[in-house]
């Protein structure tokens, strides 16, 4: 082979990853609500500090709209709304414990349990 017919394979290679890429994207938007954790209109709960954060108002998967090729997981970020109407997400948050209305009351109920033996106990 020469170099020009070289060229031409790995474009025929480049466009042949390029597809793949379209297809997984597609796929993955497709099935994406049946990973999500929570769905459009759910409460969501910061479970350490037990406080509900806001209403998710969107799905996304954070590379999805930066780079296709690293969009590889099924890794769903949340956008929603606070009390004041303001948006706020998951992304930015890496550290923080989100979870629904039963797992904030599972957290509210352990933690009172924990006061309560505190309290028991001096």
């Amino acid at each position: 082979m020469d170099a020009k017919d070289l060229e031409n394979h790995l474009k025929c290679l480049n466009n042949e990853v390029k597809d793949a890429v379209i297809k997984r994207t597609s796929w993955m938007d497709a099935n994406m609500e049946k990973f999500a954790k929570f769905k459009v209109g759910d409460n969501i709960y910061d479970l350490d500090r037990c406080v509900k954060v806001g209403v998710v108002s969107e799905l996304y998967r954070y590379w999805a709209g930066r780079n296709p090729e690293y969009d590889t997981s099924m890794n769903i970020e949340y956008r929603f709304k606070t009390g004041n109407l303001i948006d706020d997400n998951t992304s930015r948050q890496p550290l923080v414990r989100f979870g629904n209305e039963k797992q904030y009351l599972d957290e509210l109920e352990y933690k009172f349990r924990q006061v309560k033996r505190t309290m028991e106990n001096t």
